[in-house]
């Protein structure tokens, strides 16, 4: 079954819905591909759908928390749609990717620019 949901999330598409539910065909192969969750979580923000988007957002960080690209999505998520509201949150999850695995925050990132936000005051 892992190799059915590689293979259905090896397919490149541009049409959300089809997108979509190719990541859900691949989730049902296999339930706990974060893969699949970040896949369906982009497909569904691509429909509209940002409410569904951030729950799966939310399902990969917990399926798998130790792995800093699901902190990073979610951050990126939050940063993008909720904009302003969202930099405190999206600098919490960035710094989580950060905490997992140093590597992953590139110079002058989001990682720095959330930070940045925040220190200037952007939670307060």
């Amino acid at each position: 079954a892992p190799i059915l949901a590689s293979r259905e999330l090896g397919q490149t598409l541009s049409d959300p819905v089809l997108a979509f539910r190719s990541a859900e065909l691949a989730r049902s192969y296999n339930p706990l591909s974060v893969d699949a969750r970040l896949r369906q979580a982009g497909a569904a923000h691509n429909r509209g759908e940002d409410d569904l988007a951030h729950e799966l957002y939310l399902e990969a960080t917990r399926l798998e928390p130790e792995n800093p690209r699901t902190w990073d999505a979610l951050g990126m998520f939050e940063w993008r749609i909720y904009r302003e509201a969202g930099t405190c949150a999206a600098y919490a999850h960035f710094n989580r990717a950060y905490t997992e695995d140093p590597a992953s925050a590139g110079k002058n990132g989001p990682l720095d620019k959330t930070r940045r936000a925040v220190n200037h005051g952007a939670c307060s």
